[in-house]
Order: structure tokens, then C-alpha cells, then sequence
């Protein structure tokens, strides 16, 4: 069962991805093709590359935030276990002197 939870969680949060980049990077391919053109090498150059460029910046902004979502997570996990061994050894002490 968490062989599947971790499975779907993955395909979520891939698909999550693609539904916020691809849109943006695309409708910015568009706008950058129409306003410099597609005439000459020198321009498909330009478009390609501001592309890639575009496109690298927009999957980093998405797979950071995702990190620190994931970082938060990890945290707020940890907090609840020290939290809980704290208590135990607070039981253990009291156990221990009485």
C-alpha cells in the first residue's frame, strides 16, 4: 500500500508540474516568437535560446518550491517526533524517581 501512496503522490506532483510550466513557458515561446520573428537563423537562435533559458528558470522555480514544501513537511515531522520522545523521557524520569 505505500509502494501505491508513493507511486500516486509522485504522478500528482509530476503532473502538477507540467500544469504550471508547460502552459507558461509555452505562451512565453509564443509571445517572444511573434514580437522578434521567425525570419532568419539569427532569430530562431535568439528565440531558441531565450527559451531554453526561460524554460530552465521556470522548472527550477517550480522543483524549489516543491523542495520547500517537502522541507517543511520533514520538519514539522521531526518536531512531532522529538516532541515525543521528550515526553517519553520525561515519563521515564518520573518512573525512575519514584
Amino acid at each position: 500500500m505505500f509502494n501505491f501512496l508513493k507511486g500516486t503522490t509522485r504522478q500528482v506532483k509530476l503532473w502538477a508540474f507540467f500544469a504550471g510550466t508547460l502552459p507558461i513557458v509555452v505562451l512565453s515561446f509564443l509571445a517572444l516568437s511573434y514580437f522578434v520573428g521567425w525570419d532568419s537563423f539569427y532569430h530562431k537562435a535568439i528565440i531558441v535560446g531565450s527559451g531554453t533559458f526561460f524554460f530552465v528558470a521556470v522548472v527550477w522555480w517550480w522543483w524549489a518550491l516543491y523542495k520547500i514544501a517537502d522541507l517543511a513537511i520533514v520538519m514539522n515531522n521531526t518536531t512531532e517526533k522529538f516532541d515525543s520522545v521528550r515526553q517519553d523521557i520525561q515519563e521515564i524520569k518520573k518512573d525512575l524517581k519514584v
